[in-house]
């Protein structure tokens, strides 16, 4: 398991390391370093582990500026690293510095970081055999079309799945349509009508990929979620955290299946709530002037006396445990 990231002068994020666990849900204003890292968690994974080239879009600081991405993974043997640095002199270039584990260089190239986009997910796609989900979820349909033919009791939980989130639906259909593409459809509950997916709403529409991406045989090592809560509803939001369970907990659920790291970020104080009881799993992103750090919420000195009987997310909204907008 990858158990932190450190950044040197990447972009925003001079000097700080952001901690790691099966779950992560980073908070914090805009600004702060959120995407930074999720932008990271995609450089690194575009990377072939054959190759130590890497190109590095970014900003240097200062003339002999260098940026260092390091990973440091926790095993049966030890703390392993993977460092990639990029100096000002190496314009288009990237070296190894040091690596002692090769399953670090293979678990981050499979990571994916999924920014899910309604509209893209509502559109009608190729009809293909994959269960590989495109970040921003274009693919859905045909996603789904193939879990139901590879792992048809794993589409038919999804379907139970949904009936669970979205009462109103009984299961996922789907059509082919012009131009030889395929979308989906979802039948409603009593009469059995066809709702395509270019009518659903966007939150369903996110919903629907959060679900069928936690009921993938073999999702992704590192899944990093941007902006879960972006358009579903906050009673829904509680049936999102169950997904990412699936995913990080799969011996709750699935036990044959590997557990997979889920990072999240989030502007939700009610999505906050439901980590009351794990505040471990709280990384706080502050920005300060032209730099911003990331630190533990569980770290915090005091952090239960300053949280009291106080529900998380409102505590956050206070601003009394810091990562809120400057002046608020």
């Amino acid at each position: 398991m990858i158990t932190s990231l450190k950044f040197h002068n990447f972009r925003i994020l001079a000097d700080t390391s952001l901690p790691l666990g099966r779950v992560t849900v980073i908070i914090g204003p805009n600004g702060s370093g959120k995407t930074t890292a999720m932008e990271a968690i995609k450089l690194l994974a575009a990377r072939r582990v054959d190759s130590p080239a890497l190109w590095l879009p970014i900003y240097l600081q200062g003339t002999d500026a260098f940026v260092t991405l390091r990973i440091e993974s926790k095993d049966p043997d030890g703390t392993a690293h993977y460092e990639l640095r990029h100096q000002s002199q190496l314009p288009n270039g990237g070296k190894i510095i040091e690596t002692n584990n090769i399953q670090i260089l293979k678990s981050i190239s499979t990571a994916r970081v999924f920014s899910f986009d309604s509209g893209a997910i509502s559109q009608p796609c190729e009809v293909t055999r994959t269960l590989d989900l495109e970040s921003s979820g274009r693919n859905l349909a045909a996603v789904m079309a193939t879990l139901q033919v590879r792992s048809p009791e794993r589409f038919e939980m999804l379907n139970q799945e949904l009936r669970r989130w979205m009462p109103e639906f009984d299961r996922v259909v789907f059509e082919i349509v012009s131009g030889g593409l395929q979308t989906f459809q979802l039948c409603t509950v009593p009469n059995n009508h066809r709702v395509p997916a270019s009518h659903l709403s966007q939150g369903n529409l996110v919903a629907l990929a959060l679900l069928t991406l936690s009921y993938l045989p073999n999702p992704p090592v590192i899944c990093a979620l941007e902006e879960i809560d972006r358009g579903i509803h906050p009673r829904l939001l509680r049936e999102a955290q169950d997904a990412i369970n699936r995913l990080a907990y799969p011996e709750n659920f699935e036990p044959s299946r590997k557990p997979v790291q889920v990072i999240v970020t989030t502007h939700s104080p009610y999505f906050l709530d439901l980590f009351r009881d794990h505040p471990e799993d709280i990384v706080i992103a502050e920005k300060n002037g032209t730099s911003a750090t990331f630190s533990r919420l569980i770290d915090l000195p005091h952090m239960h006396e300053i949280l009291g009987d106080a529900a998380l997310g409102e505590a956050w909204y206070s601003g009394v445990l810091g990562g809120v907008p400057a002046g608020t």
